[in-house]
């Protein structure tokens, strides 16, 4: 009678735990079917098709950048205003506003009775000079042989280095007027002179009008060289310790994502602007459409700063819908379907392309990860 109860009891334990272990395989399976319905899946065929890549987190450098506005110029040996040291009446305009010049180019025409003063003066002082250093070469000569006494041969000396140094004045004052002395001679007399273009570039303003009189002090043609540009950028106090010398930069024009223009941090002022609080930062533009830019437009550029490394993926992995972000990690393959898995991150920098990954669960660097055509295969699935 007792052993027949015992094997009762033993055979019921062993339903009960045939019973249980029943259960638990059922809630794996129920388990294990639900996350096979939360991953996304595609066939390698429609994979291929649609062109899609797949690949890991990379190490990339991202900078910590500065915002600063500022506007364009030109170095100051680009840029020249042309005007005559002793006025006169404008007699001739040869160029226009936006004509390219070369240097020594003839610019305008300007009329004057004193410069022919200044040539008549010119070429009878270097015909009296000639004559008194004649004189100055006779009395050595006597004086050698004691015929004539050393005052004399010092006045000789003295009148003709007076007479060299007034026809020397005289020459730099027709080179101001740019005439070649060594050229002018009596033939070559006149009331006009020509202002000239003292470096090649463009004319940037016409600043009179062919009849007008001019005044020594007065402007007449500015031109500018447009080979090298330079930025002047404006940034604030508390960005300084972040600035140095070599840093890149990206410029473009207000309210316009293009063109951009690029170069490099060239100085750093040693002025802080009390009003304003900012620094003056000197900019070497070089690269871009520089035929675009023109002195004193106003611009607006990021300043490339710090510098770290941080693990990232191409901007094309991350996914925005209902402003969230996404991404999808690959999980595994069975035949011939690839099953990825959506994930929500949050991204903290942006450089170049790519996205430095802030957080997002169940994220590993070693994962693989959809890099392009997740977001069509995301609005698929849903």
């Amino acid at each position: 009678m007792k052993l027949t109860r015992f094997y009762t009891l033993l055979l019921s334990g062993m339903l009960m735990i045939a019973a249980v272990s029943c259960d638990q395989s059922s809630e794996q399976a129920q388990q294990s079917k639900e996350t096979a319905e939360e991953l996304i899946s595609i066939t390698q065929q429609q994979f291929d098709e649609a062109g899609m890549e797949m690949g890991k987190m990379q190490d990339k450098v991202f900078f910590t950048t500065i915002t600063a506005n500022g506007y364009i110029d030109v170095p100051p040996e680009s840029k020249a205003i042309v005007g005559s040291y002793f006025g006169g009446k404008v007699v001739s305009l040869q160029v226009i506003e936006g004509q390219k010049v070369q240097k020594g180019e003839r610019l305008a025409a300007i009329e004057h009775p004193m410069f022919i003063e200044l040539q008549q003066q010119y070429l009878e002082t270097k015909l009296q000079t000639s004559m008194l250093q004649k004189e100055w070469e006779r009395k050595q000569q006597l004086s050698d042989n004691q015929i004539t006494s050393p005052k004399e041969l010092q006045q000789a000396e003295t009148a003709y280095k007076l007479s060299q140094a007034s026809l020397k004045a005289l020459a730099e004052k027709l080179r101001m007027m740019q005439l070649d002395p060594g050229q002018l001679s009596v033939s070559e007399i006149s009331p006009v002179i020509w202002l000239k273009s003292p470096i090649s570039g463009y004319v940037a303003k016409v600043m009179a009008a062919s009849g007008q009189w001019l005044n020594p002090e007065d402007a007449v043609i500015n031109v500018v060289n447009t080979n090298r540009f330079r930025l002047f950028l404006d940034v604030f106090e508390k960005d300084m310790p972040l600035l140095k010398t070599g840093s890149k930069v990206i410029a473009r024009l207000p309210d316009n994502s293009l063109p951009t223009f690029g170069g490099e941090v060239e100085g750093i002022g040693k002025l802080i602007d009390t009003y304003n609080r900012t620094v003056s930062v000197l900019v070497n533009i070089t690269e871009g459409q520089l035929e675009q830019l023109i002195p004193g437009m106003f611009m607006t550029a990021t300043i490339e700063a710090a510098e770290k490394n941080l693990p990232a993926l191409p901007e094309t992995a991350i996914i925005e819908a209902d402003d969230h972000q996404f991404v999808l990690v690959f999980r595994k393959k069975e035949g011939d379907q690839l099953f990825f898995e959506k994930l929500e991150v949050e991204t903290q920098a942006q450089y170049q392309g790519f996205a430095n990954i802030k957080s997002g669960a169940s994220i590993n660097n070693q994962d693989n990860f959809l890099l392009k055509g997740g977001f069509q295969l995301i609005q698929t699935s849903e």
